[in-house]
């Protein structure tokens, strides 16, 4: 069975994406999406469809590498409204993903800009081993810290899975981010991503969580810049309470492959 599948990736955070409205979903195993991530070396698998019940907005299920689903994945949102507006010719659209509505503009080639709820405090001061930080559900749930200066990346790696494993707090785990704020402008993120188990280039809406907390808490500006160790983007707090995520997309390829290998 051949299928088309796009590459493509946002600051570093890698894709595949399937867009064949006929596809049938059910062949998409969680084995199957982890073979098909490990062949092209992708971070997660994006499968897009139309809305049943409004054709004019689109459905985006994300997959971890390990075929997790999961919630909200933001620069897979970014690369989707990318996609779907280049193949289609749109510059407004929206994209639905975990039933939340995500108003999307293609700014230009490769620049989207994306309407984005805000963020909400689940947990706050939680405590585990000497890490002291907060849960927020930014569409997909972050556990945040802030921290003076990054340890390395072995000790952050370390540090990050004993509050990504624990099962008391998060019984079904969650991702974890560090953040230093540089200036009232600019904040530096790293992310442990759970579903994937490492390091990333780039998580945008663990990024969002901490732009978040330093907003609210240390009075940052109200455009503040986000710097992953994949790229850079901005987040954009209004004051009546709209935020918006400033982010590019690059396209890598198009290839047709042989779904039945991966099965």
């Amino acid at each position: 069975m051949k299928i088309e599948i796009t590459k493509i990736n946002a600051n570093g955070n890698n894709f595949i994406i399937i867009n064949d409205f006929n596809f049938d979903n059910n062949l998409l195993t969680k084995q199957t999406i982890n073979k098909i991530c490990n062949q092209f070396q992708t971070d997660g698998l994006i499968k897009i469809d139309i809305d049943k019940n409004n054709k004019n907005i689109f459905i985006m299920n994300y997959f971890n590498n390990d075929g997790s689903w999961e919630t909200l994945c933001m620069n897979g949102l970014t690369c989707s409204g990318f996609l779907l507006g280049h193949k289609m010719f749109k510059k407004n659209l929206k994209i639905k993903s975990n039933n939340i509505l995500y108003p999307i503009n293609i700014i230009d080639n490769n620049e989207i800009k994306i309407k984005i709820p805000l963020p909400q405090y689940k947990l706050k001061n939680v405590m585990i081993d000497d890490i002291n930080g907060d849960y927020i559900d930014s569409g997909a749930k972050h556990f945040i810290t802030q921290v003076k200066a990054f340890d390395n990346d072995d000790i952050l790696i370390k540090t990050a899975q004993k509050i990504r494993y624990n099962k008391k707090i998060f019984p079904e785990g969650i991702n974890v981010n560090f953040f230093k704020i540089l200036n009232t402008l600019s904040i530096e993120v790293k992310t442990y991503e759970k579903g994937i188990e490492k390091l990333m280039d780039s998580c945008a809406s663990g990024s969002y969580a901490c732009a978040y907390d330093a907003y609210q808490k240390n009075k940052l500006k109200n455009s503040i810049k986000i710097i992953n160790p994949g790229g850079n983007f901005k987040i954009i707090f209004e004051q009546n309470q709209d935020c918006y995520l400033i982010n590019k997309a690059h396209l890598e390829y198009n290839q047709n492959i042989d779904l039945s290998l991966f099965l």
